[in-house]
């Protein structure tokens, strides 16, 4: 039986610990992880295409996640994350064109049933 969801999922965050204990644990679920450190790392990448899931953390060194989410113009299903939320910051995310923002810490099922649900 397939998963259903992408098969590969994109990390962007710039904690070093998240990306690679996401990366384990989305490994584990089956999904081709790519992870990137910086939002100018990842937009050169080429790697902005429609299919996969982006991880993207809604503060980082170099731009928000809001301008990445800008810059992606919808061409991708995009996972906010954060660890400081409030009401106007998640419907922020959402206008944006994020699927949801999720609050660290989350648990690992709210994640990969996200992600499942990212097709």
């Amino acid at each position: 039986m397939s998963r259903p969801g992408p098969k590969r999922v994109i990390i962007l965050d710039d904690d070093e610990a998240v990306r690679d204990s996401l990366a384990i644990l989305l490994e584990t679920h089956g999904y081709e992880v790519t992870s990137f450190a910086s939002a100018r790392a990842f937009l050169d990448s080429g790697e902005t295409g429609e299919d996969g899931c982006l991880i993207l953390d809604l503060h980082l060194p170099d731009m928000s996640g809001f301008d990445v989410l800008r810059k992606l113009e919808g061409r991708m299903k995009v996972i906010m994350i954060t660890a400081r939320s409030d009401a106007a910051t998640r419907q922020n995310a959402l206008d944006a064109g994020a699927m949801t923002l999720l609050e660290k810490p989350f648990t690992d099922e709210l994640l990969v049933s996200t992600i499942q649900r990212a097709d």
